[in-house]
């Protein structure tokens, strides 16, 4: 069985051997060194060959211990699980000190749940699934446990009619269909796969358990779910879109994942308060926006008339100062050209001068060459 690749291989090797010579698990030590006849050896390889092929050790011996009660299981129905014990337990405890409550175990497979309930308090419980296999073994289960069930058929909550109860306890399908395939082969090649599959995001149960619930939960009843442990969010998110229940509470499973939701139905008299309250709440809300609108109406026509004040007398300074530079433009116009006559009659006057001192000394240059032709002439006349 090791070499199948078998969980914990020698512990169901030692199983299946004290089940089958009828040897409690504690006094196996006392058997094991016994001679087993031909006729066992064989038995005990076949039953070995049949969990080395990862057939379910539970299916094989016919049993399975739930909440210290022992169950029988067949290969039509959903082995029991020490994962769900968590949940009866909070159902336990939250049915503590109630006087024959009713409570319907949906979804209830091997009965192991609503059994359980039936033993550990005063409930009377209704048991529901739609598998015929479901059914037969629930009520198997429930007469060798002596737990006093009422076992019926049919799809969800069709199965009870209009009955109300004050606590619906399930286990649905709620494994995504897509992961099915990768299950360890005892789950996804033996046990039954509409024991298993909730649908593309394994809350299509959810969602039918969650919104019909509603009509067959009792004021401040309970409605306790198991779950996967990634779907809390999403199954209290589908119980609080009824608007119908407290809000959810999650519980976690001996491993610390999350495995369990429960919600309080709201009574008739709750419901009416939280509809005033709401009534009241939206009346004063709309009282409110209706006067932060009116305060904004107000702001913006205060806002627009001095707008129009701040564009009036921003008109008028720009008047103001247009005027006073064209006035401005003017005087430095007028003094410019002041200016420039001045500068044009001193510049005048001041090419004269420079043309008289030019012709001043054009005339002593013409002056000093004609006394030195002279000179020249008269040296000229002494040399010959």
């Amino acid at each position: 069985m090791e070499a199948a690749g078998v969980p914990d291989a020698k512990h169901d090797a030692e199983t299946i051997y004290c089940w089958l010579m009828h040897v409690q698990p504690d006094k196996f030590f006392m058997e094991w060194a016994n001679v087993a006849d031909d006729r066992t050896c064989e038995q005990y390889l076949t039953l070995v060959d049949r969990r080395s092929a990862r057939e379910p050790l539970q299916y094989i011996i016919g049993t399975q211990e739930f909440m210290g009660y022992t169950m029988k299981t067949s290969p039509q129905v959903l082995i029991p699980r020490f994962d769900t014990e968590p949940v009866v337990e909070k159902a336990v405890g939250l049915l503590e000190g109630q006087k024959a409550p009713a409570v319907l175990d949906l979804c209830c497979g091997s009965g192991a749940i609503g059994i359980a309930v039936a033993k550990m308090t005063e409930a009377k419980v209704t048991a529901a699934d739609l598998s015929e296999d479901a059914v037969a073994l629930t009520k198997e289960n429930a007469a060798s446990n002596s737990a006093a069930l009422t076992v019926v058929q049919g799809d969800l909550f069709e199965a009870v009619g209009k009955k109300k109860f004050d606590m619906v306890i399930s286990n649905p399908p709620y494994i995504e269909s897509d992961i099915i395939p990768t299950l360890m082969p005892e789950v996804r090649d033996y046990e039954p796969l509409e024991a298993l599959d909730g649908g593309a995001d394994g809350l299509d149960f959810y969602r039918s358990i969650i919104a019909d619930a509603p009509d067959h939960i009792r004021d401040d009843g309970l409605l306790v779910l198991e779950i996967g442990d990634d779907q809390a969010e999403a199954v209290t998110q589908l119980i609080a879109d009824t608007e119908r229940f407290d809000p959810a509470e999650v519980g976690r499973d001996l491993a610390g994942h999350d495995r369990i939701v429960t919600a309080v139905m709201l009574g008739k008299k709750t419901l009416k308060a939280r509809a005033k309250k709401r009534a009241a709440e939206e009346k004063q809300r709309a009282k409110e926006e209706a006067a932060a609108a009116k305060q904004r109406a107000k702001e913006e026509a205060a806002k627009a008339k001095q707008d129009a004040i701040d564009a009036k007398a921003k008109a008028k300074q720009d008047a103001v100062d247009a005027k006073a530079k064209a006035k401005q433009d003017a005087v430095d116009a007028k003094a410019k050209a002041k200016q420039d006559a001045v500068d044009a009659k001193a510049k005048a006057k001041q090419d004269a001068v420079d043309a008289k001192n030019k012709a001043a000394e054009e005339k002593q240059r013409a002056k000093e060459e004609a006394a030195a032709a002279r000179q020249a002439a008269k040296e000229e006349k002494k040399n010959k």
